[in-house]
């Protein structure tokens, strides 16, 4: 997307307090990678003043990070800011990109999703380019970082959220096309691009057996909450207290 073509854009969502003047600041650097507020101003259209307001607004909302300072030709020190994966994901959520600006956004937030813009060539040939980013749309951002959190792991998105995107029909549009023969042809196409990509294959071996161990422990509690009920004799009740808490979140977080 080129700097010109920022003026005057129309962005299809607003969140909460983010005016369109934030929300293109956003879309300006997951596009064109990390700026100085001039080269955000010159970019989408608008004075100085406000490019420098939003990007304050936006840094201290954890959208956007200073990522280094350096000296300008004129000796000025002169800030770079770039996309935090919170700012990335408000991005994709509020515009729509057209197909150059997202191999654009991968080449630049590839950092920020190293299993799934790291793979990005990979995974648009392999015709995942547009369920990806439906995925990516369904992500709740929320300014109550707890929440946040909740979708997000240390370095990405975690391997929960990617995982039941693909097994829940929502590449195919939602929970709706469960089942249906557009669902089976999106996963299709998942776990052929999955099966083809060892990086992508350890990912989802590892997310299985841990669903295993989960579906396991929890089909474990059931047998026995099961025979506490039918149990005449409280020697049941007094084993099931004394069981272990089984954690059911334990097992790797390997991000996205």
């Amino acid at each position: 997307m080129s700097h010109d073509s920022f003026e005057g854009k129309s962005i299809l969502g607003h969140v909460r307090d983010l005016t369109q003047n934030r929300v293109q600041v956003l879309c300006f650097l997951a596009c064109e990678g990390p700026a100085n507020i001039y080269q955000i101003a010159k970019g989408i259209g608008i004075a100085y003043s406000v490019a420098h307001n939003s990007v304050k607004d936006l840094e201290n909302q954890g959208f956007i990070k200073l990522e280094q300072k350096k000296l300008g030709q004129k000796g000025v020190m002169t800030k770079i800011y770039g996309l935090t994966l919170k700012g990335l994901l408000m991005a994709i959520k509020n515009e729509e990109f057209n197909p150059e600006d997202i191999d654009n956004i991968a080449q630049h937030c590839k950092e920020l999703l190293p299993l799934i813009f790291g793979n990005w060539k990979y995974l648009a040939e392999m015709g995942l380019k547009n369920e990806v980013l439906r995925f990516l749309k369904t992500i709740d951002i929320d300014y109550d970082e707890r929440k946040v959190m909740f979708y997000l792991a240390v370095e990405g998105i975690g391997m929960q959220g990617l995982y039941d995107f693909i097994f829940s029909g929502g590449t195919t549009g939602g929970y709706g096309y469960y089942g249906s023969k557009e669902y089976w042809e999106s996963l299709a196409k998942w776990l052929k691009a999955i099966r083809g990509h060892p990086e992508l294959k350890k990912w989802m071996i590892e997310h299985i057996k841990r669903e295993v161990n989960i579906a396991k422990a929890l089909l474990k509690i059931s047998e026995e909450t099961l025979q506490l009920i039918e149990s005449p004799s409280k020697s049941k009740w007094e084993k099931f207290k004394k069981a272990p808490v089984v954690d059911l979140l334990k097992g790797p977080l390997t991000s996205m």
